[in-house]
């Protein structure tokens, strides 16, 4: 098998970051993103979760008996195919507002970020049997943790503050739709394409505007991942304008 893989290295390498830059401007397209600096850090992240991915497939490969080059295609091929299901469906699946559907975008969600998600659902079912709240809304899982009204988004779990639950344990839907946008995001990207691009790349290009490093202000300075998320909250409307189709400009805390 090793020996009919001629494709080199260094050619695969180039070959992948624009494959997953593709396949992050796809995903920019089919989100609705319509920000230059937001779709930019979409195929920021989509090179980096291939480059990502193809590194794992040569570190494994050896270890199941496969040479690095054929581990690193099958490992950037099973990512691609992710990414573009993520990207494809998540979006009418998130919008569905049926537990099927829900189910499904989750799953897909899922195989882009194991880790994150994986590790959310361990915590979701600890909570649940402490009485937290845990629910599943537009393709992601909202848990209960602490107090506040803060919320962050792990893969297709989302660690969310007390605050934000109301007494029958429904987020508004307003922060379901944000929080449901990045986890498409890390679908469309993949767990290590995602959070390392918004930590470094989004995070140095909001300070350098002097804006937050995990938000956007009032006035749309920020983190660029951030931007169509926020376009949704009215007290950013007038910066940002209006948010994509089907999103409601909607008050903050409203239920």
């Amino acid at each position: 098998m090793a020996s009919t893989f001629a494709i080199p290295p260094f050619s695969l390498a180039v070959t992948a970051c624009a494959l997953g830059a593709l396949l992050g401007l796809f995903g920019a397209w089919r989100n609705r993103v319509r920000f230059g600096d937001e779709v930019l850090a979409w195929a920021a992240g989509g090179a980096l979760g291939a480059a990502v991915a193809l590194a794992a497939g040569a570190a494994l490969a050896p270890r199941m008996g496969a040479a690095p080059a054929a581990g690193s295609a099958l490992a950037l091929a099973a990512w691609a195919a992710g990414s573009l299901a993520g990207s494809l469906f998540t979006p009418a699946l998130d919008r569905a507002g049926r537990i099927a559907p829900s189910l499904a975008s989750f799953a897909l969600k899922w195989l882009q970020s194991p880790f994150f998600t994986s590790t959310g659902l361990l915590a979701a079912l600890l909570l649940s049997t402490w009485g937290r709240h845990v629910r599943l809304a537009r393709g992601t899982l909202f848990i209960e943790v602490g107090r506040g009204g803060a919320a962050l988004t792990l893969g297709a779990v989302i660690w969310t503050r007390g605050g934000l639950f109301d007494d029958r344990g429904r987020v508004p839907d307003l922060w379901v739709r944000h929080e449901a946008f990045h986890a498409r995001t890390v679908a469309a990207l993949g767990e290590w394409g995602f959070y390392p691009a918004y930590v470094l790349a989004g995070a140095l290009v909001a300070l350098s505007r002097r804006g937050p490093w995990n938000a956007v202000t009032t006035a749309g300075r920020g983190n660029p991942f951030e931007k169509t998320a926020y376009s949704a909250h009215q007290a950013h409307a007038a910066a940002l304008g209006p948010p994509p189709a089907r999103w409601t400009v909607a008050r903050e805390g409203g239920r």
